[in-house]
């Protein structure tokens, strides 16, 4: 969600005023630099005397105390040393008047190894210093990192606010946003977004504004923003990424937003702004299924639903594959529409007529259908292709109790329970067939197993 100008704040300097004031003194360089190259050739002792020497010649500066803390383990230094000199460090940094080289708070703020115990600490020096020059622009971009580090985005906003007073530059005003984002401050990140978007028509702007907008429930303004990012050149049809980007997903999910800004209004009882706003996504995106499910289940007028009738029939009619057919009739029976799915399946088992999926999806349909002699057919032939179905012996059991055929309706439920017992609505076929045939203790003696098997 945070998207940090990382380049500004880890790239700015101060001006040249600034750094020459802040230029550490060259004998001090050099002291410094001989203990790096007695640290490198493995000589401790002259490494920890160049560092010390440092130090005392020249107690201000806070580069020969960093340097006694940060190397105490290979000048052999104890623990309770370093501390001391951390401690120092932290101090120098607190102290408004103590001098600071270029790039020296950069470092603090940037080290990977640095605790939280100590970012606290620095961070708390930095604002101790600050005290000193309120408009410190650096001791200000550094504090602001420390505490991103630190996950206090409240305190990094507000210390990014105050450099945006006093720097209204781009970066920062797109890091403020990002960090109202994070904290749901949606009307502070829309205004500084659509600064951003008045300046430049950027993508990814546009990306974060859609977010803010779809939380203040600025449908009107979300939805013409998302068109007009449709329309990005290098953002395709299919995909709806510029190339080379991965801000398509972004966009993926700012649509998908839109449309649960929609199904809020239905869920408040606004239907009618609901509505609007699925129309608007569908007729911006004719292909979003839950768009084009929304707007044909819930608002479809009769003139839309006969038109998508007759569409739908022309698709079936056009379908001549035997495998497609069996997919697009499964479907609709699954959807419960077996008058649909009937037409498909059978001409889909007429291509097909080795598959047992196909014969027994036939007959399933035929018997919801009641049409009792077809599903007797149907299931025959899926049972002769796999008599191991307990489910197709079960349904061949229907038909043939819908034909009336009761003795036979019970030998295929009695062999649908031997191939799984626990098939509970068989028990429930077998009572009305025995019920039918007068046997009336082995009826009492099936109902009672279909009701105990419902209550377990």
């Amino acid at each position: 969600m945070l998207v940090l100008a990382a380049a500004w704040l880890l790239g700015a300097s101060a001006p040249p005023a600034v750094r020459a004031a802040t230029l550490p003194p060259l004998d001090l360089v050099r002291l410094l630099r001989s203990v790096r190259i007695a640290l490198a050739h493995g000589r401790a002792a002259d490494a920890v005397a160049a560092a010390r020497r440092a130090a005392e010649v020249y107690p201000g500066e806070i580069a020969p105390v960093l340097t006694l803390w940060e190397h105490h383990d290979a000048f052999g230094l104890p623990e309770e040393e370093a501390e001391r000199f951390r401690a120092l460090v932290v101090a120098r940094v607190a102290e408004p008047s103590s001098p600071m080289p270029a790039g020296m708070l950069k470092y603090l703020a940037w080290r990977p190894e640095a605790t939280p115990v100590e970012l606290d600490e620095l961070a708390r020096a930095l604002q101790h210093r600050l005290a000193g020059r309120l408009d410190d622009l650096e001791v200000l971009r550094e504090l602001a990192f420390v505490q991103l580090r630190l996950e206090r985005s409240a305190e990094a906003r507000e210390t990014l606010g105050r450099i945006l007073a006093l720097a209204p530059d781009r970066r920062v005003r797109w890091d403020c946003a990002s960090l109202d984002i994070r904290l749901e401050r949606w009307e502070s990140a829309e205004k500084l977004l659509a600064e951003l978007s008045r300046e430049d028509d950027d993508f990814l702007v546009g990306l974060w504004r859609a977010r803010v907008l779809a939380e203040l429930g600025r449908l009107d303004e979300l939805t013409t923003l998302l068109e007009k990012l449709e329309s990005t050149p290098g953002v395709s049809s299919a995909g709806r990424r510029p190339a080379g980007s991965a801000s398509g997903g972004l966009l993926e999910e700012a649509w998908s937003q839109v449309l649960q800004a929609a199904w809020n209004l239905r869920d408040g009882e606004r239907d009618a702004a609901a509505e609007r706003l699925f129309r608007r996504v569908h007729a911006a995106r004719p292909d979003d299924a839950e768009a084009h499910r929304a707007v044909l289940h819930l608002y479809a007028t009769e003139e839309e639903r006969l038109a998508r009738d007759a569409a739908e029939q022309r698709h079936r009619a056009a379908i001549e594959n035997g495998d497609e057919l069996l997919q697009e009739g499964s479907k609709l029976l699954a959807a419960g529409d077996a008058a649909a799915a009937f037409p498909l399946l059978e001409r889909a088992a007429a291509g097909l007529p080795a598959s047992e999926v196909v014969w027994f999806n036939l007959g399933l349909a035929a018997n919801r259908l009641e049409r009792w002699d077809a599903a007797e057919r149907a299931l025959s032939r899926a049972v002769a292709l796999n008599p191991g179905r307990a489910e197709g012996a079960l349904q061949r059991g229907v038909a043939l109790r819908g034909l009336g055929r009761c003795t036979d309706a019970i030998a295929e439920l009695e062999r649908a329970l031997a191939l799984a017992p626990d098939l509970s609505p068989a028990h429930y076929y077998l009572y009305e067939c025995h019920t039918a045939l007068q046997h009336l203790p082995e009826a009492l003696r099936h109902r009672e197993m279909y009701e105990r098997s419902r209550t377990q």
